[in-house]
Order: structure tokens, then C-alpha cells, then sequence
């Protein structure tokens, strides 16, 4: 069974991959926001991918730290502390970001917190621990590895619809190289006999069908 930490390793470097084949004409919002999506439908419910963002926020480069404050569907921490102490790691190193790291604690001590919720922050000890644990750092996944990751990590009893949705919303993400090579997976996939990935190449074709028939 994998673990946890290893999970998380994976899930960077799965993040690594999307961030150095972005390309730099796509809309800016579209990879944060897809990986919005990722972070509440995927496996471990979005736990690695949040990790991950808190990292950058702390520890990552000008690129990672800036695509960790665009990954903004959730706060990065669970209590205010969490949250300010990587916000300011990031803004120490990368000042251009205060005004950002001020509007999200705005919004943190604006929001109307239920006591079950400051229980939570006091009680989730375990995970506070974890999320102070170190990985290595694995090299960017390639296309194809992380098209498989995406495969291998869906929320449970998800139809082969969401993956496709999820592969649709990537390819315009992506540099013309990197979606050439993400149609050659799909190729395989679709030549291939393991039916999960056939079907969600299938599912991919009828939303692109759908689309051009709109």
C-alpha cells in the first residue's frame, strides 16, 4: 500500500510536470483552477496536493510560489498560525505577494467559524505532525506519467466521464508538445485492452464531439 509521504512526493511531482509544460499563452486562471478540481474529487480528497501548495508557500521558487498563491480553493494551513507562518515564508522571500497574503487572511478571520471547527484545529495532532514530515523531492513526472497518475487516483467509484473531463480541461493548459503527447497516450489507451483507460478515451471523444456539434 503506498504511503502517505510517498503519495505526497508524487503529487509534486505530478504538479512539476503541469507547471514546467504549462504554456505561458494559456489563460492564467485554467491550471489553478483545474487543480481546484483535482483537490476535491481525487483519492485523498486534495490532502496531498495541499501539502504540496503549503511547501511552495514556504520553501518553493518565484514559479512555485506564485502558481501555490493561484492554487487558492482552499486556505493554505488549518489554523491561523499554519497559514501565517506560510504566507509570511513566501512573502519574506517574494514581497510581491503581501497584498495577496493579506487578502487571504482577510478572509480567514472574516469567515464565521463553527466551534466544531477551532475542535478541529486543536484536535487533528496526527496531521499536523505529518504535515511537518519532509519528503524528497522526485523529478517533474513526464506527459505520460502523469496522465497515468491522474488514471490512478480518481475519487472513489469515479465514471470514466470525470476523467475525461479532467484530461479535456488539461490539454489547454499545456505547451502544442505536451498535448501532441498527451493524444499519443490516448492513442495507446484507446489500441490498448485495459477497458478503464479505453472508456475514457471514449468519454474524451464524445465531449470533444459534443463540443464541435454545439
Amino acid at each position: 500500500m503506498q504511503s502517505a509521504l510517498d503519495l505526497t512526493a508524487q503529487t509534486e511531482a505530478f504538479l512539476d510536470c503541469l507547471r514546467v509544460r504549462r504554456d505561458p499563452a494559456a489563460d492564467a486562471r485554467a491550471l489553478p483552477d483545474l487543480l481546484g478540481t483535482l483537490s476535491w474529487t481525487n483519492d485523498d480528497n486534495g490532502h496531498a496536493l495541499e501539502l504540496v501548495r503549503e511547501r511552495w508557500l514556504r520553501e518553493g521558487d518565484l514559479d512555485r510560489t506564485e502558481l501555490a498563491f493561484a492554487m487558492d480553493d482552499v486556505f493554505p494551513g488549518r489554523t491561523r498560525a499554519e497559514i501565517l507562518m506560510n504566507l509570511t515564508a513566501a512573502t519574506r522571500r517574494f514581497p510581491q505577494f503581501d497584498e495577496k497574503a493579506r487578502v487571504i487572511l482577510e478572509h480567514w478571520d472574516a469567515r464565521a467559524r463553527p466551534a466544531a471547527d477551532q475542535v478541529l484545529d486543536q484536535v487533528q495532532e496526527s496531521d499536523a505532525a505529518f504535515r511537518e514530515l519532509a519528503w524528497d523531492p522526485l523529478p517533474p513526472m513526464s506527459v505520460v506519467e502523469a496522465m497515468e497518475f491522474i488514471v490512478d487516483h480518481p475519487a472513489p467509484n469515479a465514471p470514466p466521464t470525470y476523467l475525461a473531463e479532467i484530461v479535456d480541461e488539461l490539454l489547454p493548459c499545456l505547451t502544442a508538445q505536451a498535448q501532441a503527447e498527451i493524444h499519443v497516450v490516448c492513442d495507446d489507451w484507446a489500441a490498448g485492452a485495459d477497458a478503464w483507460r479505453a472508456a475514457i478515451v471514449e468519454a474524451l471523444l464524445r465531449i470533444r464531439l459534443d463540443r464541435q456539434n454545439a
